[in-house]
């Protein structure tokens, strides 16, 4: 009897600990879900210790995560805030390589490129399932950040440029990196553009599509593309009323002197 007391009175303490884990994460799963991105990240501030990541699985951290890019891209957030943020994904790194699938990382890279959150993109792109993303994976997350490219923000250039070092992006398709460029150039992305027309199946760009490119290049003045794009080995079988006609659009769009000089 006194035994069986001893091993209670010694396990009580481990089995309150437990269960306290395993409300937390039940309550911050129902915060995430309800979007309280407030309470949550107070939650994981004052709860924030090894016993409460180590009872998150897969599901739980799955909403966390979640919740924290949704919250963090809402805007407005105190330097406070921000500097509390950076800690909690610090601490929740290690159970999210553990516990995180290749299909969940790639929704989670959606969402945080949908968001144009370089910073977590980066840190997801360190999760050992990023390393399992093949190259239709990577294209669906660069044509994200392409869609969501501005002139005056570097976000989602930092965010491309991320997915380019990737060893899947050198095996994206012909037919994807065009269409990658397609919305690139007509988004007037002159610093996205010019980083896929590095990539080797931008080499075996059909004529047709090279020229239509550079059309719209000229008419977005995306004239740093369309340098690039008369470099491509299509562009040497210009005929001579091919080259009349990109000049013709060139000068009607802007007297652009470097884009005439290529031509």
């Amino acid at each position: 009897m006194e035994a069986t007391a001893e091993v209670a009175a010694t396990t009580a303490p481990i089995s309150t600990a437990r269960l306290k884990s395993q409300l937390l994460c039940k309550l911050l799963v129902t915060a995430a879900k309800r979007k309280h991105f407030n309470i949550g990240i107070q939650m994981l501030g004052i709860q924030m210790r090894d016993s409460l990541v180590q009872h998150m699985d897969g599901p739980c951290l799955e909403e966390v995560v979640m919740m924290l890019i949704a919250g963090e891209s809402s805007g407005g957030l105190l330097y406070q805030t921000r500097a509390r943020l950076d800690g909690i994904w610090r601490a929740l790194q290690p159970a999210a390589a553990q516990s995180l699938g290749s299909d969940v990382v790639l929704q989670l890279l959606q969402a945080a490129a949908h968001r144009s959150l370089h910073q977590r993109t980066a840190l997801l792109l360190q999760l050992p399932a990023a390393q399992q993303l093949d190259a239709d994976a990577v294209g669906q997350l660069l044509q994200t950040a392409v869609l969501h490219a501005r002139q005056l923000c570097t976000r989602p250039l930092c965010i491309a440029l991320l997915l380019l070092q990737r060893p899947a992006a050198k095996k994206l398709s012909t037919e994807a990196v065009e269409q990658l460029l397609q919305i690139a150039v007509l988004r007037g992305g002159r610093y996205c553009a010019p980083q896929l027309l590095q990539l080797p199946a931008a080499q075996r760009l059909s004529t047709d599509v090279v020229l239509q490119l550079l059309h719209t290049a000229a008419r977005n003045v995306v004239f740093s593309c369309a340098t690039m794009l008369l470099q491509l080995p299509a562009a040497q079988t210009f005929s001579t009323d091919v080259v009349l006609r990109l000049l013709e659009t060139a000068v009607t769009c802007c007297n652009s002197c470097d884009l005439l000089q290529q031509l």
